[in-house]
């Protein structure tokens, strides 16, 4: 395994680096004290509802995303932004 000390993961959707490469990244933070930057490219704001019942819909699940970002669960990520939310709007 070749040694990096900051990974960049970006990914088109929020809790995408959650299912598909949480292992490897935790893997290189407790392994190399990495330094984790994660950016999703939208903040869910296409999803459909989620859960059942619904906890969630196109609506809420952006403000979901938002706040998941900020939580103290995250702890393997250093930086974490959604992308679209720095977008030019024209």
């Amino acid at each position: 395994m070749k040694k990096f000390t900051h990974l960049l993961l970006i990914f088109p959707h929020p809790d995408d680096e959650t299912f598909s490469a949480a292992g490897t990244v935790q893997l290189y933070k407790n392994t190399y004290q990495a330094t984790i930057t994660c950016a999703s490219l939208t903040a869910g704001e296409m999803g459909r509802n989620f859960g059942t019942p619904p906890m969630a819909n196109r609506e809420t699940l952006q403000e979901y995303a938002r706040k998941s970002l900020k939580m103290p669960a995250v702890l393997w990520v250093s930086i974490a932004c959604i992308i679209s939310d720095f977008a030019i709007k024209r």
